[in-house]
């Protein structure tokens, strides 16, 4: 694994096995944008809006998703997740690991898996 920090000391790039994460950060020294590359092809570009709040941008399909973090007592407890595309769905489930079952929904965590409680279509 290589690691390269900026100015700040917070990690620029991340890279492995020919994938690299490029991070870049704000002003105020939060995350602003990620980049996932697999050698010098664009996997995932993740836009961080706040920390309730990601847009992940795929350009395999030209979608994209929404994903809203709820919190309760300093942990994320569900996952308000809403495509761009209806066909972002099976895109997605292959970068994230999860079948989220369908285009949006709500989804509860319980620390060992990930339920969808409230589809939103």
């Amino acid at each position: 694994m290589k690691n390269t920090y900026n100015s700040r000391n917070r990690p620029a790039t991340i890279s492995a096995d020919g994938w690299s994460l490029e991070l870049s950060y704000g002003s105020g020294l939060q995350r602003e944008k990620t980049v996932l590359k697999q050698g010098n092809s664009i996997k995932r570009t993740t836009y961080h809006i706040s920390k309730d709040c990601e847009l992940d941008i795929l350009p395999a399909c030209t979608c994209s998703r929404y994903m809203d973090y709820i919190f309760a007592d300093g942990k994320i407890v569900a996952i308000h997740v809403h495509n761009t595309a209806a066909n972002a769905d099976k895109y997605f489930e292959d970068y994230y690991g999860v079948d989220w079952d369908g285009p949006a929904g709500i989804y509860f965590l319980d620390y060992n898996s990930i339920e969808e409680v409230y589809p939103t279509d």
